[in-house]
């Protein structure tokens, strides 16, 4: 079976390191289908995403094998989400949680499951005295057209 990505960038910078990072997670025979959006320079968010991504696809390959495959459609613009998809980017930044909030920074995919999952790389915010950042992925579940989060698939990465 053949695997495609797809990816967004806003640098050649950027798109090197998501490709290396694909690549890298499932290994070279994966097809890459690449978009460069802009050309500036983005190293060091290229970088965090690209080991976001490489963790992810990684903890998604031990979750697979119950649940379903994750279809990985990666997009870092969040301005340019397919329609369902920043539907549930909204749940995320409106959902009403005690002691933390989120803010997704990359868009990883979806997942059939009862309904679909809508994977997201988020930064997390602790509400502490001192807040703390974190970088997490998290997963919103769209079922019968309502967005929920779920509670158990929110990870911290690093």
């Amino acid at each position: 079976m053949v695997t495609t990505a797809t990816v967004e960038a806003n640098s050649v910078t950027e798109a090197i390191a998501k490709v290396d990072a694909i690549h890298k997670a499932f290994g070279k025979d994966v097809e890459i289908d690449l978009a460069i959006l802009a050309d500036e320079t983005a190293d060091d968010k290229a970088a965090r995403l690209g080991y976001a991504f490489t963790w992810l696809k990684n903890k998604a390959q031990e979750e697979t094998t119950m649940t379903g495959a994750i279809e990985f459609n990666i997009i870092t613009d969040m301005t340019k989400l397919p329609q369902k998809a920043a539907s549930a980017a909204s749940a995320i930044e409106t959902a009403e949680l005690t002691g933390a909030s989120y803010k997704p920074i990359m868009y990883v995919g979806t997942q059939i499951v009862r309904g679909v999952n809508y994977w997201f790389i988020c930064e997390q915010t602790l509400v502490t005295a001192r807040p703390e950042k974190h970088i997490v992925k998290l997963a919103v579940n769209e079922f019968q057209g309502k967005f929920e989060l779920v509670g158990n698939k929110i990870e911290v990465i690093f």
